[in-house]
């Protein structure tokens, strides 16, 4: 998520109607613009939560939007989708934009999506990866490229030994061609903007196709807007 997708984000959470004063929550919230257009809409009497695996996560949504609405309207926690901070039937709706995919037990997060949301509440899940479809319609290279500086993806595919098995995608392989993508992107001198890919893990043995793969992106700049056009 980044704002350049703002006017077409605006646009899809209008059309939701989620009820003025309305209590919701965000998962996988990210840095927070979406939970931020999300507390929006529901007004000043409405309340939004948001909530991220990483404490450094919850602190990065907290510094760039936690302070932009009245107290109480908006808060960042640390959480899980499989495993959300908050009681049965708590809240009126609940967000889940473009996070679903990432989500491993992705039946367990749904019971807890069923568990938090009162009876007759909305259950919101946008899942869109066709990137030249998504929000820079005219700009599909920008997108790709984008999309490729994530801070940490994991790539789950076939596994199997490499001599019988030979053919089967590999995520480690997946990984390395990620990886030669990110190296191409191109990010300015003023504001100094960086990126490294500092650790790559994954896979079992020499003689196995690996089924996953792990890697960490560092990426660091003066300016907050470069960054989140590296990090959405």
């Amino acid at each position: 998520m980044n704002r350049f997708q703002a006017p077409e984000a605006r646009r899809i959470i209008a059309e939701l109607g989620l009820l003025q004063g309305s209590r919701g929550l965000d998962v996988g919230c990210g840095v927070g613009l979406y939970a931020l257009w999300l507390a929006e809409a529901v007004g000043s009497a409405g309340r939004v939560i948001g909530i991220e695996p990483e404490s450094e996560r919850v602190e990065a949504a907290q510094a760039l939007v936690g302070g932009q609405l009245a107290s109480g309207r908006l808060e960042f926690r640390q959480g899980d989708g499989t495993s959300i901070p908050l009681p049965d039937r708590s809240i009126d709706w609940l967000w889940c934009g473009d996070v679903l995919h990432h989500i491993v037990e992705t039946q367990r997060a749904l019971r807890e999506f069923r568990r938090v949301v009162r009876p007759g509440g909305q259950i919101i899940i946008k899942e869109s990866q066709v990137l030249s479809a998504l929000f820079l319609p005219a700009h599909p290279e920008l997108e790709r490229r984008i999309q490729l500086a994530e801070i940490r993806r994991t790539l789950d595919e076939g596994g199997g030994h490499s001599f019988q098995e030979f053919g089967l995608p590999s995520a480690i392989h997946a990984m390395g061609r990620a990886i030669a993508k990110i190296s191409e992107l191109q990010t300015p001198s003023d504001p100094r903007t960086t990126f490294t890919v500092g650790t790559v893990t994954g896979g079992t043995s020499v003689n196995a196709i690996a089924a996953e793969a792990r890697m960490a992106v560092d990426m660091r700049s003066n300016s907050t807007d470069e960054l989140l056009k590296l990090e959405a």
